[in-house]
């Protein structure tokens, strides 16, 4: 009695081993389109699962590797749905668009499709992936979305619209106005020329660029300003953070009015600042003719200004 339930058991396991090595059958499909793209203004790329990599370069064409990864129960089935996936670059306008058609595959089966994109330099880009990494490198200005991974761009003379969930996001070297949000992770942002708008939950933000309009948010990370340069505008930066540090580092020749507090933590500035009101957790003053404007507020940390 004792041996043949050892004997079912071991059967059962070895089904159970079975169906799931048939389960994670994978395949994996390769497209190379290449699209006329001298008088493009625009590429459109949006996924649910994957990675898009962008770099603009001295060309006059838009050139797609794309690899589609289907898992299935078997390999003969993977490849069967891999093949019926529809891939294709299309014009609309100005504008090319990647198109995507999996009707013809169950919504239950898994897909994950990479791209590795060359595009002509300082063209805009609209980008979209549920679960993975977006890379851009110059490029005109960039929208992108992904709820699971990272954001990086590199070199774009238009602004950057950044959003992420879960994942870092780094920028260098832009042109135009930049607004970065993600949830869980760090913003970094080094050679930005104009307006910045970055808010993090959990995570640092460390910025060193012009002089400009600055709104900066975390909740759990310190934030860390380094300004170069003078604007011929009048700035406003303002930064805030619950449970950490705030560092300024002003340009030669700053002037500001400015407004600290913290509600734990020091105030401490290295720039002269004529008071008009101070204690150990608010500051309040003038360095210089006040022409630009600094407010600062963290609930647990200090704030530095240099």
């Amino acid at each position: 009695m004792n041996r043949k339930i050892i004997i079912n058991f071991a059967v059962l396991a070895v089904l159970v081993i079975q169906g799931i090595c048939n389960a994670e059958a994978r395949y994996s499909r390769q497209v190379n389109l290449i699209i006329p793209a001298a008088h493009a203004g625009s590429f459109d790329a949006k996924i649910h699962n994957g990675e898009i990599n962008i770099t603009g370069s001295q060309t006059t064409d838009c050139n797609i590797a794309a690899e589609i990864n289907i898992k299935a129960e078997n390999e003969e089935k993977a490849k069967e749905f891999a093949e019926k996936v529809k891939f294709e670059l299309v014009t609309e306008g100005d504008a090319i668009k990647v198109k995507i058609d999996r009707s013809d595959i169950p919504k239950s089966v898994q897909m994950t499709i990479n791209m590795d994109v060359i595009l002509p330099a300082e063209i805009n880009l609209s980008l979209k992936t549920h679960n993975g990494k977006i890379n851009a490198a110059n490029i005109g200005k960039i929208s992108a979305l992904t709820h699971n991974g990272n954001i990086t761009v590199q070199g774009a003379s238009g602004g950057a619209d950044l959003i992420t969930h879960n994942g870092k996001i780094n920028i260098d070297n832009i042109a135009g106005k930049i607004k970065a949000i993600t949830h869980n992770g760090e913003i970094k942002i080094n050679g930005s020329q104009d307006k910045a708008n970055l808010l993090t939950h959990n995570g640092k933000i460390k910025y060193t660029g012009a002089l400009a309009d600055l709104k900066f948010e975390s909740h759990n990370g310190n934030i860390d300003i380094t300004c170069t340069g003078q604007s011929s505008a009048i700035c406003n930066i303002w930064a805030q953070t619950h449970n950490s540090s705030i560092s300024f580092a002003a340009p030669e020749n700053f002037s500001a009015v400015i407004e600290a507090s913290t509600h734990s933590g020091s105030i401490n500035t290295d720039l002269p600042v004529t008071i008009i009101e101070k204690s150990k957790n608010k500051l309040k003053g003038t360095i210089g003719d006040g022409r630009n404007n600094l407010s600062f507020k963290t609930h647990s940390g200090s704030i530095k200004i240099k």
